[in-house]
């Protein structure tokens, strides 16, 4: 940024004075965050959006506090663009005054920020979704996301055809990977249950876990002498690979001891 002191670092001579407030050198940090003139523009911004401004002491240290920010503050997309657009219009009114002798007060810089903020808010993703979401997003003057329309999947289980055992399995990983239980069950034609298990798995995947709940309900079946076997498991990735039997290698020996068995059955 070429800023007044940017600008005397490469021996050029130059008085360096910030023309926002005239009492200091023009230094990218003081500009943009020390600055009585840019402080107050971010102290209106943040309030709207009910953040504590910290002071920054580095523009480095400001995008590193941002991007922590990001995580919590209502309208996420109006932080992340509004910290960009602030920049941008503490900037420009900078070059105002020095170029053009034009100074405007800070209700005018950020009534022009708020309306570059309503320009650009067609690209915000973020849904309203609280009370405090909605009233940052009418003091900012921006349109409002609703929340998409929830739509309700029924979900039913279908019995297997007579003659066929059918086996369900699932499995959770508390933090991925976390501690992790899989269980299953195994019902005929007319739903009676037959057998069913539930283990601990220690830390794993979701990925991980999924498969073993899927080889323990077919060692499972291979006990019981279950012939035709129908499996079921909601999860698209394991799914997919056992179709194209591209068997990760953690499971590689359950699933070669498991092919005598399952080339044997329906």
């Amino acid at each position: 940024m070429p800023t007044n002191a940017a600008v005397a670092s490469r021996r050029v001579c130059l008085v360096s004075r910030c023309e926002l407030c005239a009492s200091s050198v023009e230094l990218d940090s003081h500009l943009f965050l020390d600055c009585p003139f840019s402080l107050r523009l971010w102290q209106r911004f943040t309030d709207i959006l009910i953040v504590h401004w910290p002071s920054p002491v580095s523009i480095d240290d400001f995008f590193l506090w941002g991007k922590r920010k990001a995580r919590v503050v209502p309208i996420k997309d109006a932080w992340t663009v509004g910290m960009i657009i602030m920049m941008y219009c503490i900037w420009l009114e900078c070059n105002h005054r020095r170029f053009d002798g034009i100074a405007l007060e800070v209700d005018k810089v950020f009534s022009g920020f708020l309306t570059s903020m309503k320009k650009l808010s067609w690209s915000f993703t973020t849904p309203v979704s609280s009370i405090i979401d909605l009233c940052c997003a009418r003091r900012l003057d921006i349109p409002i996301i609703p929340n998409p329309t929830r739509v309700m999947l029924e979900v039913r289980w279908h019995c297997p055809s007579p003659g066929w055992v059918k086996l369900n399995v699932d499995g959770c990983s508390l933090g991925n990977p976390g501690r992790t239980g899989a269980g299953g069950v195994l019902r005929d034609h007319r739903a009676t249950h037959i057998s069913a298990f539930s283990v601990f798995l220690s830390n794993l995947t979701n990925y991980e876990v999924e498969f073993r709940a899927i080889f323990i309900g077919l060692l499972r079946a291979k006990d019981l002498g279950i012939t035709h076997l129908w499996v079921e498991c909601d999860s698209k990735a394991v799914v997919d690979a056992l179709n194209a039997k591209s068997i990760p290698l953690f499971v590689t020996q359950q699933w070669m001891g498991l092919q005598p068995f399952l080339d044997s059955i329906s």
